[in-house]
């Protein structure tokens, strides 16, 4: 498997030409297509009744978006490049798109007025190298989001190690913002075609 995110950042990897590619390629979107009904399922949220307000981290094109119930549900998008925003901007409906960085920036809410949170093949991009200091992720900080932000205080993450370190290390971060945690890999027996999904919720819900 190839990861671009050893020696890139998303910002400068998803230029204009390649973001075209990835929006074209059927391969492509299928995969993403498929491991964003997955994090859904295990969000619960294609059940849940709503109104609900969902934040995607790293929202792409807009893939989960277009699988999302639109009648129950408003999403806000977040993504680091503006080429994937602008077609997000373009193919979505009752959302909202940002262009920020999750590492860097706060996120631009108010205390308890998010749901449900989603990300799909997002944070493995995040500089949490077993070396790098934890802190410094903003999105990670206990009181900024997850404790803070949210109302349900609910979450699934769907990501690729690079490496069991960087596992370790991801389960860690989460382990220590006081979250109940649950680890679910899918085909687990086949190691090339292993999914990681993370599913956390605040210790008081």
């Amino acid at each position: 498997m190839c990861f671009p995110e050893i020696n890139s950042t998303p910002e400068i990897y998803f230029n204009q030409n390649l973001v075209i590619q990835y929006f074209s390629s059927n391969r492509i979107i299928k995969v993403q297509t498929r491991l964003s009904f997955r994090a859904l399922a295990i969000l619960g949220i294609l059940e849940k009744l709503g109104p609900n307000i969902l934040v995607n981290l790293g929202c792409g094109t807009g893939v989960t978006e277009k699988l999302t119930p639109v009648e129950k549900n408003f999403t806000i998008g977040l993504d680091v490049s503006y080429f994937m925003m602008k077609i997000y901007s373009k193919r979505t409906i009752m959302t909202e798109s940002i262009l920020l960085d999750i590492q860097i920036t706060f996120l631009p809410f108010r205390p308890q007025c998010i749901d449900l949170c989603i990300s799909v093949s997002c944070i493995q991009w995040l500089k949490i190298l077993p070396d790098s200091n934890a802190s410094n992720v903003i999105i990670f900080e206990q009181k900024q989001f997850f404790d803070y932000r949210c109302i349900n205080n609910l979450c699934v993450m769907q990501f690729f190690p690079i490496s069991k370190k960087i596992l370790k290390k991801i389960l860690k971060i989460f382990t220590n913002i006081k979250h109940k945690i649950f680890l679910i890999i899918d085909k687990k027996n086949k190691e090339t075609s292993k999914k990681y999904f993370i599913f956390c919720r605040n210790y008081l819900n």
